[in-house]
């Protein structure tokens, strides 16, 4: 189970989430590892009618920000292990959240990922917004310009 505070980041924001693994097997098993990565997805599509092979939309994904922490935990039956996981949105970043543009998706995922000794991987992702304005930078109501806190 994932919880977050806030589901829309900007740059120099703390991305956090608070990661439960719960154990439901009778048996004991051992969380090895838990890691969380803030990832960007782009997708960028050529003109719809255009020919060949420049029609097929170019994926680029990257890695803004991530964690990974050595658990070694024994879980038992109906026992949980709950741990934060968090890291920060460079404060250059300035690639904002795209999802209504015809030629470019941008989008943004938490994935967090637990890894046990018995091979099995557990994954979760959930999607997250990114602004390219600081949280510092408002729009004053009564100007057209922006003022700075």
């Amino acid at each position: 189970m994932l919880s977050r505070t806030s589901t829309c980041y900007a740059p120099g924001d703390r991305v956090a989430v608070i990661a439960t693994v719960k154990s439901d097997d009778l048996g004991a098993c051992v969380l090895r590892t838990i890691e969380f990565i803030l990832r960007e997805n782009v997708v960028f599509r050529a003109s719809p009618h255009g020919p060949g092979k420049k029609n097929v939309p170019q994926l680029r994904s990257l890695s803004v920000g991530e964690q990974r922490s050595n658990a070694n935990v024994t879980l038992y039956g109906g026992t949980q292990f709950r741990t934060e996981l968090a890291c920060s949105v460079p404060l250059e970043h300035v690639t904002a959240t795209v999802n209504t543009a015809r030629h470019i998706d941008v989008s943004y995922f938490m994935y967090v990922r637990a890894a046990f000794d018995n091979d099995k991987v557990l994954e979760v992702n959930m999607p997250v917004t990114l602004s390219n304005w600081p949280r510092f930078v408002r729009i004053c109501p009564y100007r057209s310009s922006l003022t700075l806190q």
